[in-house]
This record gives structure tokens, C-alpha cells and sequence, in this order.
């Protein structure tokens, strides 16, 4: 049986491994192996890398709103620069540790089709960037008040000395 035109007429035309060559020529997909298992794997391995990008969608969306959550209130709360041009590039290379893992997480695949629930996603990773954010945002008020204790101590009681200056040398007996 002739499936050329078929095969050229589909959106994606598949021929099998024992096709004719006709068939094989006319199709915009060959499948080597015998069977249909070949599918079945790619459907699978798609499926992985469907939830691979989910977890990097999570990640980014919910860190880009805590950097610039931080940032602003950082800036106007506090006055402060907190992010100088070294910082930022340390953590762009800091930043692709954690996606460099999700290319290699081990997912499991759904059972069923997916589809992008861009409802869900939003949700979620707002609640992530303000968790990170109150974090973040907890650690620079930490160092703002450190940095506002240690400024305080030094102007209370002058700067930090060592035990040979304040006059506890052993005396030096003088020769009359």
C-alpha cells in the first residue's frame, strides 16, 4: 500500500523502520527502531523536560521579585546601595548554581498531558520571591543594625586598641 500522500499530506507524517522508502522519503518523521516504543520515550523524556522548565520558571520569576523587592526597599528605607556593580556580577555566576541543578533534577513524569497553569506558576513563585524577599530583607537589617552598633561603639569609646597601648608594658627601670 502507497502511504506517500498521506504521509505528505499530515501535519507530521511518521514512517516506521520496515517502511518503503516512498514512505520513508514522504514522512517528516523515521522512526529506527522497530515499534512504537521510540514515541513512547520521546513523549516521557518531553514530559521530564516539561517540569524541568516549570522548576526554572519557579526559580527565576521568584528570585527576580525578591533582588528587586530588596533593592527598592533597601534604597528607600534604608538609604543604602545595596548591590554594587561587583555584587551584581558575583551573583549572576552565583545565581546559575541552583539552574545549572534543575537540568539535572531528577523528575518524574506526568502521567497524563500538561499544560502550562500560568494561574498556579504566579502564585507560587510570588509567595517564593516574598519569602526570599523577607529573608533578604531580614539579613540587611541585620547588617544595618550591626553596622549602626559597631559605628556607635566606636564613636562612644574611640577605636579599638591593643593591650601594648594602654600602658600595661612592663616598666623599664632607668639607671641614675
Amino acid at each position: 500500500m502507497n502511504d506517500s500522500p498521506a504521509l505528505k499530506q499530515a501535519d507530521c507524517g511518521i514512517a516506521v523502520s520496515g517502511a518503503t522508502d516512498a514512505a520513508r522519503n514522504a514522512a517528516a518523521l523515521i522512526l529506527t527502531a522497530p515499534g512504537l516504543s521510540t514515541i513512547v520515550n520521546a513523549i516521557t523524556e518531553s514530559r521530564q523536560i516539561f517540569e524541568r522548565i516549570n522548576s526554572y520558571v519557579y526559580y527565576r520569576i521568584a528570585m527576580t521579585i525578591a533582588i528587586m523587592v530588596v533593592v527598592v526597599l533597601s534604597s528607600v528605607v534604608f538609604n543604602i546601595q545595596p548591590l554594587t556593580a561587583i555584587m551584581i556580577v558575583v551573583l549572576a555566576l552565583l545565581d546559575d548554581i541552583p539552574i545549572m541543578t534543575i537540568a539535572y533534577d531528577r523528575v518524574k513524569p506526568a502521567k497524563t498531558p500538561v499544560r502550562w497553569e500560568i494561574h498556579h506558576i504566579l502564585v507560587f513563585s510570588i509567595l517564593m520571591g516574598i519569602m526570599a524577599t523577607a529573608q533578604s530583607f531580614g539579613l540587611v537589617l541585620v547588617w544595618t543594625v550591626l553596622t549602626d552598633l559597631v559605628k556607635l561603639a566606636y564613636y562612644r569609646f574611640g577605636p579599638p586598641s591593643r593591650v601594648a597601648d594602654r600602658g600595661l608594658k612592663a616598666p623599664i627601670a632607668t639607671a641614675a
